[in-house]
């Protein structure tokens, strides 16, 4: 039980944090809670129609864009977990088929 633990649990927990990590990093450069935080706000202060309808769009479009990234991302992260997951099943298959 050990083993499972450790391998299995404590790594899915190592895989979680840095993904956590890399997601927070990003929204430094992303920037999506800002985004939110100003969806309906106008863009550089001009409060006019002009102002506030680009805001939208080019916000919406970045939270669009930021959201597809950080999707990729965790997809990224989830295909790694699950690939070093398989790795003991993969060994005792592999021992099987060759006969050891």
């Amino acid at each position: 039980m050990l083993f499972i633990e450790h391998y299995w649990i404590d790594g899915f927990r190592f895989f979680f944090g840095k993904l956590i990590d890399c997601l927070e990093g990003m929204d430094r450069s992303l920037a999506i809670r800002i985004s939110f935080k100003n969806l309906f706000k106008p863009l550089y202060g001009r409060r006019d129609i002009f102002g506030y309808s680009f805001g939208f769009i080019f916000r919406s479009l970045r939270i669009g864009l930021a959201g597809l990234i950080y999707a990729l991302i965790s997809v990224l992260f989830m295909l790694g977990y699950l690939i070093w997951a398989m790795i003991p099943f993969w060994l005792i298959y592999k021992m099987f088929k060759t006969g050891i």
